[in-house]
């Protein structure tokens, strides 16, 4: 329903009326005051509040854009010529086809072709100011990295004015206005006096005004989130990526995009819902931006990313959990998958996982976090060192430019063994690498394998992607030619860091979680198969998230003796 403007003006009144005796009593600021009093109170109506012109409460623009607003989930990967290119997406897009992003310019841009009034990102190295050229310069700007713990007057050259630490979030933030245009691309974090940036000439609406937010970490935790979030006339756009921003990583790597767009509505939320809301808001909240985006957000219609067979959540970690209702890394995984009716045996129909950088963790944590994946018991499972079957298969690309720090565990025991030899000392035993037997490659990737006329993507694949479909004909429903399952689209690498440890604990006899240690997002899309025949099922996984790998061209990485 579309209140014309003078309706809803009326309808206000009518409320103001309510609170004083009359128009005559009362005073202009009475009347102010009693008509924010109306906005603020909690309210189960669909009454519309008053035109606020603030950018963090919805105007009546607003709640009437919000109703023609699109709420169907999007994916794409980075655009490259001759390997991915195709700009359909979801149904109409041909399950052997990836869908592109052909640059990051068109997530600043509303289908009707208005741009973002605000936008908020987050990043991990490499990141350089100048690639926020790709986004509308003049309007409101947050950009959240590390850039270590210690205030600091010039970032990448420019100057940082207004630096603050905030005890109670354990960040720094200030703010930069530059001009993308004369900022020079590649000037590292920490420059010489001869690279600091000098105030240009342009016009000041061509200047990008960054608040910059920079987490302080400690020991190895890394600040790694992919997020970004654009308010938009009507909606908020939600965008959770594996990119860096960086042209070189843009034009060099396979990254995976998210997003979905997010109606605003009349009434703010009084308690934030569990599965996108509440735990991108306790991130937001740890960032200091309780006061901005987190304000906006408690007036996005969040139930309507969601179906009745076709869920998505969000999964989160942090590297310092203060929220007792949030639950972060390998647990928040596990929860998201218990959710879905049981699989077939894993031997038979296993977990992918396509992987940037395979983490050096223990062969303990790599069978715990396949029992996560697998949600299958211990006795079903066993150890990674008993296994027959590949339950889980990592998918590891050997071309490309991801770190294996299960190798570099190798190389330096054989390094530190040289040494040993030399000093006549005992050497200790290499590393047990039993990860090796479940690593599979993709020698013809699309963005590794030859391809007429095509440059080949030296990075490979950037994105990580995990996923399990059930079996064809395990749907009920008659004719049923859809792929359901889950995938998972994020930032977590496979490692300790990113994801925890959710183990069982011997002596206290139940599972325990260890927090993970770096800032990590992602999200789980899941789509439920009909399990009688008068049921309907989820979406078709293969068309609205297909997946970077194919694999039936997968190969074993070291084949079995």
């Amino acid at each position: 329903l579309i209140v014309p403007p003078l309706l809803s003006f009326s309808v206000a009144a009518c409320f103001v009326i309510m609170m004083v005796d009359s128009w005559e009593d009362a005073d202009v600021d009475e009347l102010v005051q009693a008509m924010d009093a109306q906005r603020n109170e909690k309210v189960k109506d669909n009454t519309t509040p008053k035109v606020n012109e603030s950018l963090w409460l919805p105007s009546e623009e607003d709640l009437v854009a919000g109703q023609a607003v699109s709420t169907s989930w999007n994916i794409a990967y980075t655009y490259h010529p001759g390997r991915i290119e195709h700009e359909e997406r979801g149904h109409s897009l041909s399950p052997t086809s990836l869908p592109a992003l052909r640059s990051l310019t068109e997530l600043a841009v509303a289908s009707n072709g208005s741009t973002a009034q605000a936008a908020f990102f987050s990043s991990f190295e490499p990141f350089y100011p100048k690639f926020l050229s790709n986004f509308p310069a003049g309007i409101p700007m947050t950009v959240c990295f590390a850039a270590g713990n210690q205030a600091i007057k010039r970032l990448f050259g420019l100057e940082v004015e207004k630096m603050k630490f905030h005890q109670e979030h354990y960040i720094h933030t200030g703010v930069s206005k530059f001009c993308t245009k004369c900022m020079p691309s590649h000037n590292p974090l920490r420059c010489p006096t001869e690279c600091f940036v000098k105030a240009c000439k342009c016009p000041a609406e061509e200047l990008h005004e960054v608040q910059w937010i920079l987490p302080q970490l400690q020991g190895r935790a890394i600040m790694h989130s992919k997020l970004m979030l654009f308010r938009f006339l009507g909606f908020v756009r939600v965008v959770v990526s594996s990119l860096n921003l960086c042209d070189c990583q843009w034009s060099d790597a396979g990254d995976s995009f998210w997003w979905a767009d997010v109606p605003l509505i009349p009434n703010a939320s009084q308690k934030a819902e569990p599965f996108m809301q509440a735990p991108l808001t306790d991130t937001l909240n740890q960032w200091g931006l309780e006061h901005s985006w987190v304000e906006i957000l408690r007036f996005c219609d969040w139930a309507s990313l969601q179906e009745q067979k076709s869920r998505i959540r969000m999964i989160t970690s942090v590297p310092h959990p203060v929220a007792d209702k949030i639950e972060y890394g390998m647990k928040a995984l596990h929860s998201a998958l218990k959710s879905l009716p049981k699989f077939p045996p894993s031997a038979k129909c296993p977990v992918y996982i396509q992987v940037w950088s395979l983490g050096g963790a223990s062969n303990s944590w790599y069978s715990d976090l396949s029992r996560v994946l697998t949600q299958e018991r211990i006795s079903e499972l066993g150890q990674l060192v008993d296994w027959k079957s590949d339950h889980v298969r990592f998918i590891f690309q050997e071309m490309g430019r991801g770190a294996n720090w299960q190798e570099a565990k190798v190389e330096q025991c054989a390094n530190e063994n040289f040494v040993r030899s030399i000093l006549n000392m005992q050497e200790r035993r290499p590393p047990s690498i039993e990860i090796k037997k479940a690593l599979w490659d993709e020698q013809d990737s699309c963005l590794l394998g030859p391809r007429a006329g095509a440059r080949r993507v030296p990075w490979g694949w950037h994105s990580k992607v995990m996923t399990r479909e059930y079996p064809r004909g395990y749907c009920k429903n008659p004719g049923c030619e859809r792929a359901h399952g889950w995938r998972y689209i994020g930032s977590h690498n496979c490692s300790r860091a990113s994801w925890g440890w959710r183990y069982f604990d011997l002596s206290s006899k139940q599972f325990v979680m260890d927090a993970p240690s770096n800032w990590e997002m992602g999200v789980i899309l899941t789509s439920h198969p009909a399990l009688r025949e008068d049921e309907d099922c989820g979406k078709d996984l293969s068309r609205i998230a297909p997946l970077p790998f194919v694999r039936e061209k997968l190969t074993r990485s070291h084949p079995h003796r």
